[in-house]
């Protein structure tokens, strides 16, 4: 199976090479991305910020957004203007772009400050979220970013999804969903990300999105008398993943959260935590779904490293240029907030997540029945909450009760008691490599043995009638007995005894959203006996670094 799509992969990949052939240079069309015009009455509630700012896009005339090739010019003149900017290419594109990264760092104490990541456009129609990128690493090379500077370092990727941007389209031109891709790990773009982030180890991540304002349009349409439109500014959130330490979770929203929202606030920017919308219950009330649990998409995959990880999405898909000052500037508010708020606080967020990184080693080498780890969840429901739509008829905003889906209280519905390693047989070479790109560690063993194992047995199975980023989704249901197993010498040795290890449940527990079951790249059958094994004890096994 893994080896089979790993063919189809490259054979794509060759044909895909041969039908782009031709040299990529920089296109002639305008990046517009309109697809809805505002009208005037609600443009009018969306003013401009009268903000300086001075990237491409607001210096270069016409309608189009930065263009690679613009963005290649603004990041090299940076690196080139300052001493304390390094400007290194991390990868390329499938269709060849590069794609940089910069990092800040002022100084001979970097390594005593906490860091921030940041990733922006990883959906190329986007435009505001890698300009807000651009704008923010304008303000840390200026005097403003030099007195943050002093309390943290700051590492940035501009813009993923390179070739999404060229084409404005969502997806790579592979048609991979980059944001569903931090498990599976198949675009090289994303396995560049995932590389420079393990290299840094930063304590802070912020990922920057755009929402569409009609993506709710069905839903919205009897909502006054021409329907409504999505009304905040920008919405945020931190990961809400359970496997991320408690202690990270809390200090994610309850201070940094908050002063942004604050500040957001303060500035003019309606803002709420992110969402989307699940349709409507039997009363006739929108049901508002919070989402950013998911471990295969980005706050939460980097908020399981473990870091303090963030999402801002700003109101502005299919508008073209409709408000993008304001866009940008919303975006840039959070996130300079975030940036400063790590900076003030820069002592007490690096302690933070070296305790829970320390806590995640110390809890993976005990076998405690009590501690378990959590592999599916489901959202907490709040009925009657307040939430607003902007009313196209008369630009205004309305208010109204809706029923909430809240991942910030998100409830585990299956527990097991956490492993101390989990085991697979040699030929899953595949998946280790896909958790060294996760930052894992994998040990192979030394020599076959026979251990006592927990296993997995397949009682029920069911798969999805349609494809989802390719894949029609496999969901299990297993039974987990205690049982002797023959264990090859090379087989696969995943310790929880590290940082890292909150990637493992959500990845190997069969019944885990994001699991390599549920991908599919682990086959499985009802009565199956699947490949993976829980090893339950506290003692080392004869196993060497792969």
């Amino acid at each position: 199976m893994l080896k089979f799509r790993t063919l189809l992969l490259f054979l794509s990949s060759i044909l895909l090479t041969v039908s782009l052939s031709v040299p990529v240079v920089a296109s002639s069309e305008p990046y517009y991305g309109k697809e809805y015009s505002q009208p005037e009455q609600v443009l009018d509630s969306y003013p401009d910020p009268g903000a300086d700012f001075d990237t491409p896009a607001f210096t270069t005339d016409g309608k189009s957004f930065t263009s690679q090739e613009e963005m290649m010019d603004f990041v090299r003149d940076l690196d080139a203007k300052k001493r304390f900017i390094e400007m290194t290419i991390i990868g390329e594109s499938v269709e060849g772009r590069k794609v940089p990264m910069l990092e800040f760092k002022k100084g001979n104490n970097s390594k005593q400050k906490p860091t921030v990541w940041i990733h922006s456009q990883i959906h190329g129609n986007e435009p505001a979220a890698g300009e807000t990128a651009l704008v923010i690493a304008n303000k840390l090379a200026g005097k403003r970013g030099e007195k943050i500077l002093d309390k943290i370092n700051v590492v940035m990727v501009p813009r993923v999804n390179v070739d999404g941007s060229y084409h404005f389209q969502r997806q790579n031109v592979t048609g991979l969903d980059l944001n569903r891709d931090h498990i599976k790990l198949e675009s090289p773009v994303i396995k560049a990300v995932h590389k420079a982030f393990n290299d840094k180890q930063p304590e802070v991540s912020i990922v920057g999105h755009e929402y569409g304002i009609k993506h709710n349009s069905q839903l919205f349409k009897d909502i006054g008398e021409q329907g409504s439109l999505a009304y905040h500014d920008i919405l945020l959130q931190s990961g809400r993943n359970l496997g991320i330490p408690e202690q990270i979770r809390d200090m994610s929203f309850d201070l940094f959260i908050s002063n942004a929202r604050d500040k957001l606030t303060e500035r003019g920017y309606s803002n709420d935590i992110y969402y989307t919308v699940a349709g409507r219950n039997e009363e006739g009330q929108l049901i508002i779904n919070e989402p950013t649990y998911g471990a295969d998409r980005g706050p939460s995959n980097l908020g399981l490293q473990p870091a303090i990880s963030f999402i801002t999405e700003t109101r502005g898909i299919g508008i073209g240029r409709e408000s993008f000052e304001r866009r940008v500037g919303s975006a840039v508010t959070a996130q300079m907030s975030i940036l400063e708020t790590t900076a003030q606080h820069s002592k007490t967020v690096k302690k933070v997540v070296e305790n829970a990184r320390k806590n995640t080693v110390k809890n993976g080498r005990k076998a405690d029945t009590d501690d378990k780890v959590a592999i599916t969840m489901e959202r907490k429901q709040v009925n009657d909450q307040d939430f607003t739509v902007t009313d196209i008829a008369t630009g205004e905003s309305v208010d109204l009760k809706v029923e909430y889906l809240s991942s910030t209280q998100a409830i585990p519905t299956l527990e097991r008691v956490r492993p101390t390693k989990y085991i697979m047989p040699p030929e899953y070479d595949e998946l280790a490599d896909k958790f060294k790109l996760m930052g894992v560690d994998v040990a192979k063993t030394k020599k076959p043995m026979k251990l006592e194992v927990e296993t997995y047995t397949v009682t029920d199975k069911e798969v999805d009638e349609w494809e989802f980023e390719g894949v029609n989704q496999v969901h299990v249901e297993t039974e987990v007995t205690s049982q002797e197993v023959d264990i090859p010498e090379g087989s696969y040795v995943y310790s929880m005894a590290q940082p890292t290890s909150n990637k493992l449940p959500v990845t190997l527990e069969p019944e885990s959203p994001a699991s390599f079951v549920t991908w599919d790249y682990i086959p499985s059958e009802v009565g199956d006996t699947l490949p993976i094994y829980r090893f339950m004890k506290e003692r080392a096994l004869p196993v060497q670094l792969d």
